[in-house]
Formats: structure tokens, C-alpha cells, sequence
């Protein structure tokens, strides 16, 4: 029996540069997806603040939709370039992303998502 894999969904960020997906993770049951890039390249000293996408799909077989996005606060952040989490409670949607700061102070920020959710497993 031979088995290959066959492409489920391609998710693209028409914002982000060429290194959408620099960091990624997703929760353990599978709904909900985070993905970092930079965004606004310039030039190897003008990175950008840094782009951080959530997405979100209703069933593990179904497609990831984008629910919201972070930006970095100021240039050259790249906000959740060195890494990104997302954490889901009954309390609501966390993302967290590591960045270097907007004083390259080496930083992770966590957003809290405000909405009117309804999250199930």
C-alpha cells in the first residue's frame, strides 16, 4: 500500500514578506493557529514591526480562517519572529509573541483576544 499526502488548505498573509510562517503553532486540539512574519522589509536595518496572524477553523477537518492580527508597536520589533503561542481557556484567546522590543530589549507580549467568543473542544 503506498500512501503520499495531498495538500489540504494553503494559507498565505497578502501583507507578510517572503518568511510567512517564520514561527507557527498550533493548539493541541488542533482549531486554532498562530503564524509570524515580518512585514514592511525594507532593508536588512528596517525589518519591521513584525506581523502575528491567528487563525481559527470549527472542526479539525475543516480550512483555517483568519480571526484577527497583531502588529509590532514600533519598527524593527519584528513581533513574534522569535516565537508565538496561542492558549485557549474558557476565559477567552491568548496569543503570545516574543520579539526584540521596540528598545531591542528582548521582550514577549501576550494579547488577549476581545470578543464575544464561544470556545468548545
Amino acid at each position: 500500500i503506498e500512501e503520499e499526502f495531498v495538500l489540504h488548505q494553503e494559507i498565505d498573509e497578502p501583507e507578510a514578506s517572503f518568511d510567512f510562517g517564520h514561527s507557527i503553532y498550533m493548539t493541541p486540539n488542533g482549531k486554532f493557529l498562530v503564524v509570524s512574519s515580518l512585514v514592511n522589509v525594507l532593508d536588512l536595518l528596517n525589518v519591521g514591526p513584525g506581523l502575528v496572524t491567528l487563525f481559527a477553523r470549527s472542526e479539525i477537518s475543516g480550512f483555517f480562517k483568519e480571526v484577527n492580527e497583531i502588529r509590532g508597536e514600533c519598527n524593527n520589533e519584528i513581533l513574534g519572529y522569535y516565537g508565538v503561542a496561542v492558549e485557549v481557556t474558557a476565559g477567552g484567546i491568548f496569543v503570545h509573541a516574543k520579539g526584540s522590543g521596540c528598545n531591542l530589549s528582548n521582550i514577549v507580549r501576550s494579547y488577549q483576544l476581545q470578543c464575544n467568543c464561544r470556545i468548545e473542544d
